[in-house]
């Protein structure tokens, strides 16, 4: 059975975050409420990463200015679900605080943060459907 919830969410995952209206400012205002609740002691209030903890890692810059740009929205949202404590970081799981519509809210202002050039580069190596063109 668990085999079949995990083909499931892989093969929907990619649909539902082309469905997601990531430029939408009542969706980015959402997320950035959430952001303030939950993220901004780490990651920082402008999401400029953090402070290193206990000489771990120090807590990304989210803004666009850092490596996360790198990775896909399915990766980033599985990060704030699963979060990274198995890896060694202090990044906790969020799938039992937020829900998948609060994570992508989170997400999406997230992206509301990115220089418009990295967002531009961004967005060819990971094509959002919804994502308007004026960005």
């Amino acid at each position: 059975m668990r085999r079949k919830q995990s083909f499931f969410l892989l093969v929907s995952l990619p649909l539902l975050l082309n469905a997601a209206d990531w430029d939408d400012s009542r969706q980015i205002e959402r997320g950035k409420g959430l952001y303030a609740a939950n993220c901004t002691s780490c990651h920082g209030v402008r999401a400029e990463g953090g402070l290193r903890f206990e000489g771990r890692r120090s807590p990304p810059a989210l803004n666009g200015k850092g490596h996360v740009t790198h990775h896909s929205p399915e990766t980033l949202l599985a990060h704030i679900r699963k979060g990274g404590t198995k890896r060694g970081e202090w990044m906790p799981a969020f799938e039992m605080r937020l829900d998948s519509k609060e994570q992508k809210a989170v997400l999406a202002y997230l992206y509301s943060l990115w220089p418009r050039k990295t967002w531009s580069r961004y967005e060819k190596k990971f094509p959002l459907k919804s994502m308007k063109e004026s960005r």
